[in-house]
Parts: structure tokens; C-alpha cells; sequence
């Protein structure tokens, strides 16, 4: 599949998209422990399916400006960008490009909440930009299920939290 640029988003742009997904669990986990499994990146796929590979492509330390490749499923590619990083508290992405079709732009924004003893609350935000009318009725049609299974994603990474997973430090891929 072709990889081409995406229209530019912002943080403020992820909760205003025309496609907004949002969930929320609470996993009985520490935030930086959690925090640390979503810069994991050989732990994206046992949690989100779709993922087959996530690849950091900038030197640590991470923050905004933050690169990273994802492949998925279907041979779908996509270049982040990452648009917020608060250690612990949040982390928030931008396709800068992707082979993903009839999609414009597509986004996320992980934010975790501490709530003491040992628990955080991450609320998951899946923005999407259709590119075409096919594209934006197919999502008006299938949204509720999206927030089902992308519901279904987050219900994994509890599971993986909670239990026995250990996180390993990011390993970095410079291209060039």
C-alpha cells in the first residue's frame, strides 16, 4: 500500500474530530507502571490486534515531537507524530502519514488518571477524518461497534497491566 502525508492535527483537533471513539477503564495499576507498558512498544500488539509492529523511530528521552511506525493489519503503515507527553499523565499522537485508505487524518490520546491505592483510570480518545462520503457514511454506520471493540482493545491492556507483564525499556530504530 502506498504511504501518503496526512492532514496536519493538534492536540486540541483529537477531541473535535469528525469520528471522536471514546472509552474508559480503571486498572488496578500504578500510572507510571501503565505509562511504561504504552512505551513498550513489542507490548502494543498483545493489547490492540490490529497492531502487528511499533517501531520508536526518535532517541529518547521521549516527548512532544516524538516519532514512532506502526504497522497493522492488512499491511496498513502509519508515521506518528506525537503532539502531547506528560510522563505518567498522558500521551497523545497525529498520523503524519499513513497507507491507511479513505482516512485523511487519525489520532489518539491516552490520559491517565491516578486514583491512589494503586489504580488509574486511562480515558482513550480514537480520532478519525474520513476522506470521502463512502468513508464518513461507513463510519456514521459502524461507530457504535468501533466503540465496542476498540472498548475490547482496552479491556486486553487491563488484563496485561494487572497481571505478571514487566515492561521493557523503548528500543529506538533511527532511520538513515
Amino acid at each position: 500500500m502506498k504511504i501518503t502525508p496526512c492532514k496536519h492535527k493538534n492536540l486540541s483537533d483529537l477531541h473535535t474530530a469528525p469520528v471522536l471513539v471514546k472509552n474508559s477503564i480503571e486498572i488496578d495499576c500504578s500510572a507510571a507502571h501503565l505509562f511504561a507498558i504504552l512505551e513498550d512498544g513489542p507490548a502494543w500488539p498483545l493489547w490492540a490486534s490490529s497492531l502487528t509492529d511499533v517501531t520508536w523511530t526518535s532517541p529518547k528521552p521521549f516527548g512532544m515531537g516524538t516519532t514512532r511506525k506502526v504497522a497493522m493489519s492488512g499491511g496498513i503503515v502509519g508515521v506518528e507524530e506525537f503532539v502531547a507527553w506528560q510522563t505518567d499523565k498522558q500521551m497523545a499522537f497525529c498520523f503524519t502519514e499513513s497507507s491507511m485508505p479513505n482516512m485523511e487524518a487519525f489520532g489518539e490520546d491516552y490520559q491517565l488518571e491516578s486514583l491512589g491505592d494503586n489504580k488509574v483510570r486511562l480515558t482513550w480518545y480514537a480520532a478519525f477524518w474520513p476522506s470521502n462520503i463512502i468513508a464518513k457514511l461507513s463510519f456514521a454506520l459502524f461507530k457504535p461497534f468501533m466503540g465496542f471493540f476498540l472498548g475490547g482493545f482496552l479491556k486486553k491492556l487491563k488484563t496485561l497491566s494487572e497481571g505478571d507483564y514487566q515492561p521493557q525499556p523503548a528500543v529506538v530504530k533511527l532511520e538513515g
